[in-house]
């Protein structure tokens, strides 16, 4: 997976390069100067966006996640045969709440194995693995970033702090995850330590 993420960064350069030099070959004009504004900005615009975005999928999550999913599947199906005979409301909703469940968890829209961490112009957000909706945090509101072995902790100037913790990953992944916070760091001008020594 890190391979596949360097020979995106790799070919989306090489990319960038390629479209600034072939727009220095075209004739001056006003309508190129536009063209070539605006193409030369799309182009290294993409690069910019890998780099900035951080997306991790933890492959024994989503395989416990699918195992589950297919259990309540099933749960609400033996359920439903089983009190076919005494049907009630209850019966019904449990059944329909199961297999709902099931279905949703095993679709995988809620994205519930992976680390997406991307940024806007004032604030970074944060998808932890287990959760479902991602937390928003704001640069003026970081006072340190603390890189631990198994987790990274946001020490707040005004709320309390917010640690994700990240045990179960490989750790090509985890070395992805430190060199993402290093690098968001040093943009920002954000302290950063590092604990790798503690939990």
């Amino acid at each position: 997976m890190e391979t596949k993420k360097n020979d995106l960064c790799e070919r989306l350069f090489e990319f960038a390069i390629n479209v600034i030099e072939f727009l220095k070959k075209l004739p001056y004009s006003p309508e190129n100067k536009t063209i070539c504004t605006q193409l030369s900005k799309s182009a290294c615009s993409a690069g910019a966006t890998i780099m900035n975005n951080l997306e991790i999928e933890i492959r024994m999550v989503r395989v416990i996640r699918n195992a589950l999913s297919i259990l309540l599947i099933i749960n609400g199906l033996t359920w439903l045969i089983s009190h076919y005979n005494r049907f009630n409301a209850f019966d019904l909703s449990y059944s329909v709440l199961m297999l709902a469940a099931g279905i949703v968890f095993l679709s995988g829209k809620l994205e519930t194995e992976k680390i997406l961490v991307r940024r806007d112009a004032v604030s970074v957000f944060i998808k932890w693995v287990g959760l479902i909706r991602e937390k928003r945090i704001l640069f003026a509101d970081i006072n340190r970033i603390s890189l631990k072995k198994f987790e990274i902790e946001f020490e707040m100037k005004v709320i309390k702090e917010k640690k994700y913790n990240f045990d179960n990953l490989e750790v090509w992944q985890k070395k992805e995850v430190y060199d993402y916070f290093i690098r968001f760091s040093k943009e920002k001008d954000i302290i950063i330590e590092r604990h790798f020594e503690t939990n």
